[in-house]
């Protein structure tokens, strides 16, 4: 059995790609000729085709002659032609080639990014069947994309085109991964955090260990075709407890700034208007982001749960500090 693997240098396709390897699965990556393969490990028995996501005839290449296709493959920087060609135009060219190479299983790597959370009331519960985020242009070139790109899968499995299931990982962290992993913050020159809302907004965190096995429990469980999945680690913890385990785990005592929503609100407003002034047009609409990104919410996880047997292993703690040893190594 061939497994093809889009995205495979990614943060989450490096470590879907390695644990794929080690369980004697005849792996193929798909990267550019640019990519960085060092990060995949040992690549001796690894089948790499180089090629763009942009480009129909290399991305058939990559797809025939495989059982199951992981796409994971997207833009993350860049203008809106790079989105509009790999993100967007990538899954076409994926799902036309999965289609006519007549794949057993293709499995779509979303995000808990593409939920319209504007109109939810705080501790929302946001399933499967939510709506998608209606202004995905006043987030960003990323969301508006993915949100794009999804809408494509979706047609696809209801028209039954080819067998389709579909994760949406909430903000996935792990080794190799972003940190901190704020969904509103920063940590400003390395010597004090700031983060977007209250000190108990929820930050939906799953670990990269845990993401790698719901992609392998969709394509092992036959009920996950056709479905729709939110992969997030039950008990959220609030900004103010990931900042704690964080500072202890990467041995930090910098302080913390919790900025309300109405002040960041109130200088997105202004940027935009300085933007305008200098004759640039701002990206999106910054109040809409931000106010989408102050929301707390929690991720139903029960269809994951009960259909594939997932749960998630690793906690908050001990991810945080595999993290941290990891770039002591390094």
């Amino acid at each position: 059995m061939t497994v093809l693997v889009t995205g495979a240098t990614g943060f989450i396709g490096s470590h879907l790609v390695r644990r794929l390897h080690a369980t004697g699965v005849q792996v193929r990556v798909f990267c550019r000729p640019t990519s960085n393969l060092s990060v995949l490990g040992d690549t001796r028995n690894l089948e790499v085709v180089y090629g763009d996501l942009t480009d129909q005839s290399s991305v058939v290449r990559a797809v025939n002659g495989c059982d199951t296709v992981y796409h994971l493959g997207a833009a993350t920087r860049g203008p809106w032609e790079d989105f509009q060609g790999a993100t967007i135009g990538g899954t076409r060219a994926v799902l036309e080639a999965a289609k006519q190479a007549g794949v057993r299983k293709l499995v779509y790597g979303s995000s808990t990014a593409v939920y319209d959370l504007s109109r939810c009331k705080s501790e929302a519960l946001i399933q499967e069947t939510s709506e998608m985020e209606h202004r995905p242009e006043a987030r960003s070139y990323y969301v508006q994309a993915k949100v794009a790109a999804e809408r494509l899968v979706l047609q696809a499995l209801e028209e039954g085109q080819l067998p389709l299931c579909v994760l949406r990982p909430a903000v996935v962290y792990g080794v190799w991964g972003p940190r901190p992993a704020f969904q509103a913050g920063f940590f400003l020159r390395n010597r004090v955090f700031v983060l977007l809302g209250s000190k108990n907004r929820l930050v939906p965190l799953v670990h990269v260990d845990d993401v790698v096995d719901a992609f392998l429990l969709e394509v092992q469980r036959d009920q996950a075709t056709g479905r729709v999945y939110n992969v997030v680690a039950p008990g959220c913890p609030t900004q103010k407890e990931y900042l704690r385990e964080y500072r202890v785990a990467m041995g930090i005592r910098a302080p913390a700034v919790f900025l309300p929503t109405f002040a960041t609100a109130s200088a997105a407003f202004l940027a935009q208007g300085v933007l305008r002034v200098m004759g640039r047009a701002p990206l999106g609409d910054p109040r809409y982001r931000l106010a989408r990104a102050a929301k707390s919410v929690r991720y139903d996880i029960a269809g994951i749960q009960q259909d594939l047997g997932w749960r998630a292993k690793v906690s908050m703690r001990d991810g945080l500090r595999q993290q941290a040893d990891s770039l002591i190594k390094s």
